[in-house]
């Protein structure tokens, strides 16, 4: 460890803090592409409800369904799988907006602390440290923003929402099924 840096462990939560502050300004259209990556990840889920309303009609109730019904059930299927992937396409854009918008405001910050630094110290710099701080170092940034939203969004989601389905179907089989994940905890 150098004189000023801080061990990992005590920057994780400051780095958390400082994300959520470079985001302050954005919250209600994190919030809106948050909802939005998750309505994709619920309709990511269509075709395997599609596949289990036709076992059930053909293995439980020994009935095929008519032509029709299964147009319509195919219809949806696709509507369903379309707005998925257009969500996320949504989701996608929207959150690198966001993410170039928080690259914009970190350097203009940078350029008025820049503006107020004395020149005896901007001379001391070494040439092309200041710009990879201001280029490089802030697009870095972009990778992390743009991506977190949509993917810890659907991270989340997934996973709660199998387990609310199989807690659903039967209980005993989803309880068996999380206490690996209760166990390794």
């Amino acid at each position: 460890m150098n004189g000023g840096e801080q061990p990992a462990s005590a920057r994780e939560p400051r780095i958390l803090n400082d994300l959520y502050g470079l985001l302050r300004g954005y919250r209600w259209q994190v919030l809106t592409f948050c909802i939005l990556a998750a309505t994709s990840v619920i309709l990511s889920f269509a075709p395997h409800v599609f596949v289990w309303w036709l076992g059930d009609r053909i293995l439980e109730q020994n009935v095929l369904p008519d032509d029709r019904t299964l147009a319509l059930a195919c219809l949806l299927l696709v509507a369903a799988l379309a707005a998925r992937y257009g969500l996320a396409g949504i989701t996608s854009i929207g959150s690198h907006f966001i993410a170039f918008k928080v690259q914009r405001d970190i350097r203009q910050k940078l350029a008025e602390k820049l503006a107020a630094v004395p020149l005896g110290f901007l001379e001391n710099q070494r040439r092309g440290k200041l710009s990879k701080l201001a280029v490089d170092d802030v697009e870095g940034l972009e990778d992390g923003l743009a991506h977190i939203i949509p993917e810890l969004t659907a991270c989340t989601i997934s996973p709660l929402l199998l387990m609310a389905v199989m807690f659903a179907f039967d209980w005993r089989m989803a309880l068996f099924a999380v206490l690996p994940v209760v166990v390794s905890f």
